[in-house]
């Protein structure tokens, strides 16, 4: 038997969300926003840094940095939240990115595992 495009149809109901198939997401907003929180949630933890799979304690990066000589400033976001920036003594500028702790210890870490790479040839 030979069916014709007119007897194909779709499902009656639409198991998921209980609507007839046709009203897709029927009772549920679509956000022209951006991502939800939980996808920046989750996107954030897959990407942040973790120098030897470690995923190093605040404090401990704080006092890694101090004794490669940098002082930690406090910044204030446009929240009224208090976060902690790396400054080299010599330099005059002071970096206001959140994730300026992680990035210079990132590097610093680099560079202290480069410096002792050469040293053991």
């Amino acid at each position: 038997m030979k069916k014709d495009e007119n007897e194909v149809t779709g499902p009656n109901k639409d198991y998921i969300f209980g609507s007839d198939g046709e009203d897709e997401f029927d009772g549920f907003e679509e956000e022209d926003d951006g991502p939800c929180d939980v996808y920046n949630a989750v996107m954030g933890a897959i990407f942040i840094s973790r120098p030897f799979g470690i995923l190093w304690d605040e404090d401990l990066i704080e006092e890694f940095l101090v004794h490669k000589g940098y002082k930690i400033i406090p910044r204030t976001d446009e929240e009224g939240e208090i976060y902690y920036v790396p400054v080299k003594k010599e330099s005059k500028l002071i970096p206001d990115s959140k994730s300026s702790m992680r990035q210079v210890f990132d590097r610093e870490v680099q560079k202290s595992i480069l410096k002792w790479l050469k040293k053991i040839k």
